[in-house]
């Protein structure tokens, strides 16, 4: 029911950010400079489980690299900045 509910409230920049907090607390391995995901994850899987196209998620997580909050290779992500990272899961302001 939660997940249908993100689906249908929740923007996909709050739905993947919502994803890859989650993904920390369960698959985070801290390191020096930021949490390491020890899963390797497609952008195609991750677009699938936040039920996004894989162009949209390619740009949330280009962007988030460009802002270093992120970064990716190989299939595998660093969260540098978990904080700012759990600020995006918060619902938008108008």
């Amino acid at each position: 029911t939660e997940h249908l509910q993100g689906l249908a409230l929740e923007q996909v920049e709050q739905r993947l950010a919502r994803l890859l907090v989650e993904l920390m607390g369960d698959f985070g391995r801290p390191m020096v400079g930021g949490t390491q995901l020890r899963v390797r994850l497609t952008r195609q899987m991750l677009a699938d489980m936040i039920g996004a196209t894989v162009e949209t998620t390619i740009r949330i997580m280009s962007r988030w690299t460009k802002e270093r909050l992120i970064l990716t290779a190989h299939h595998e992500i660093l969260i540098l900045d978990p904080v700012r990272l759990e600020a995006f899961t918060q619902p938008l302001r108008t």
